[in-house]
């Protein structure tokens, strides 16, 4: 359901990972915004409070949930995490972009 919903581009997927983890790998199409910027940046990122967001982190489900809570406490209506984070994402044989 959430890569339909990217393909479609009703969803926009977040890696919060940090900057040199999402240059390395990332799934095609996310956009970066690390979580250790996302608080003091979340106005100046480019979302609607309409759009669904889709976060994604593979090492700690801590900070996806974090970045999911900072996106809801500012007012973003539909927010949710990707089950098993990038590799899963990899595992599905979705695509990716170094």
């Amino acid at each position: 359901e959430a890569k339909a919903a990217i393909d479609s581009n009703q969803a926009i997927l977040v890696d919060v990972r940090s900057a040199q983890a999402y240059s390395e790998l990332h799934a095609q199409d996310a956009i970066s915004i690390p979580l250790d910027i996302f608080e003091t940046s979340i106005g100046s990122v480019p979302l609607q409070k309409s759009d669904w967001i889709i976060t994604t982190v593979p090492d700690q489900v801590n900070k996806d949930a974090r970045a999911a809570f900072i996106l809801l406490h500012n007012g973003y209506e539909n927010v949710q995490t990707l089950l098993g984070g990038l590799e899963a994402w990899i595992n599905a044989g979705y695509p990716t972009e170094p």
